[in-house]
């Protein structure tokens, strides 16, 4: 389709709508083999470009660090890596109508990477996703949340960075103000966005979610109510529900994300059904008891 849209600027037109949501998987990052052709992640290339990159309302990307059997020697160094994260951030810059961002690092370990984050500017962000396992970025670290333009419009907000740090500040008021949506894995700077902010929609990625006093404080704190609540893992569920019950007087949503690959996937209806029958038991005894 790149191709396509560089036969004349009438195909350009035509092609452009199509790139509105973009997904790249680790092969679409791979560079060609062949030295004369060297032209790793091409539609991020492609994209640093105004007029193509304003189209882009949807990003979602995995970065992989590939084996050094895959690539040409050029790139066996760890070159790559540093590359596509390169090109990754002269990208975004473009793209200031996203309304969605996911990344998903995979690159080897190297010090600062990233770091564009921090500076980046969009308007119309909602949905924010970073997921980094490449480590040792101090410019993303919990503490300098404070800095980052791109927090004052999500709603929804998933952060990992691994290693991860411990958050030294309070938030500024400013920030995360239209927050909704979270992702908790058991971190402080979760809690301490539960404290401050109405969530309302929280998302577990935990594989031993049981009793937690840190959450319980901050869903205590928190001025908002949880209406869903979702759980990446099936067999937490049971285990996390009743110790968060004095908090889901407004639930309307209990579930998990699937997972085609285990067996038990096919019972998670019938377990979260199950659940939410119990709660409204318990919401209607505690409202009888109260009369």
């Amino acid at each position: 389709m790149i191709s396509l849209s560089q036969v004349s600027n009438l195909f350009m037109r035509l092609v452009l709508p199509f790139f509105k949501t973009i997904q790249l998987s680790p092969l679409d990052n791979v560079p060609t083999t062949a030295p004369r052709r060297l032209i790793g992640y091409r539609i991020l290339i492609f994209m640093q470009d105004p007029l193509r990159a304003t189209i882009v309302t949807n990003l979602h990307i995995k970065l992989s660090c590939l084996r050094p059997s895959y690539l040409p020697h050029a790139h066996m160094d760890g070159k790559y890596c540093t590359r596509l994260d390169i090109a990754l951030g002269k990208t975004l810059h473009y793209m200031v109508n996203l309304e969605s961002l996911h990344i998903n690092c995979d690159l080897c370990i190297v010090y600062e990477r990233h770091r564009y984050l921090a500076r980046l500017v969009i308007p119309q962000l909602r949905d924010l996703s970073v997921i980094c396992r490449c480590g040792l970025a101090p410019g993303l670290d919990h503490a300098q949340w404070n800095e980052f333009p791109i927090f004052d419009t999500v709603e929804a907000f998933r952060w990992s960075i691994i290693p991860s740090r411990h958050i030294t500040g309070p938030y500024r008021q400013g920030k995360f103000t239209k927050l909704k949506a979270l992702e908790y894995h058991g971190g402080e700077s979760e809690r301490s966005l539960l404290e401050v902010h109405p969530i309302q929609r929280l998302l577990f990625d935990s594989r031993n979610p049981g009793y937690d006093p840190r959450l319980i404080v901050a869903l205590a704190r928190s001025p908002g109510a949880l209406t869903h609540l979702i759980f990446q893992y099936s067999l937490t569920v049971t285990k996390a529900v009743p110790h968060l019950s004095s908090y889901l007087d407004k639930l309307q949503h209990i579930g998990t994300l699937p997972d085609f690959a285990l067996p038990n996937t096919v019972s998670e209806p019938k377990a979260c059904d199950s659940l939410l029958k119990w709660l409204l038991r318990r919401r209607h005894y505690n409202s009888t008891w109260a009369h």
